[in-house]
């Protein structure tokens, strides 16, 4: 879901510290379509609020030992050179009302 007028709204943050990974200091490991920024920041919808998709702050064994077309989402190699990182570098929180999960 996008957080666009009539889709639901945006109810996440999630800012991009940069990575550790040589050759991808400038970017932060995530799963979509877009190259995200040392620096940048941006909003989403999260679905399920008591259990975030990829809280971190590592990413499980599996997952990256897992071939790139096995990945829950398509992560194009031109954005993300190589396997997914151990550690996520970008840190996140939810904006949610108090009684929300």
């Amino acid at each position: 879901k996008k957080c666009v007028r009539g889709r639901g709204r945006c109810n996440a943050w999630v800012f991009c510290a940069g990575s550790d990974r040589a050759g991808a200091e400038d970017r932060c490991f995530s799963y979509d379509i877009h190259k995200h920024v040392k620096g940048e920041c941006w909003l989403k919808f999260e679905g399920n609020l008591s259990s975030p998709v990829a809280a971190g702050p590592t990413l499980p064994a599996p997952f990256r030992a897992a071939e790139r077309k096995q990945w829950p989402w398509a992560v194009p190699e031109q954005l993300w050179p190589g396997p997914p990182p151990e550690r996520l570098t970008w840190q996140s929180g939810i904006v949610a009302d108090a009684a929300a999960p």
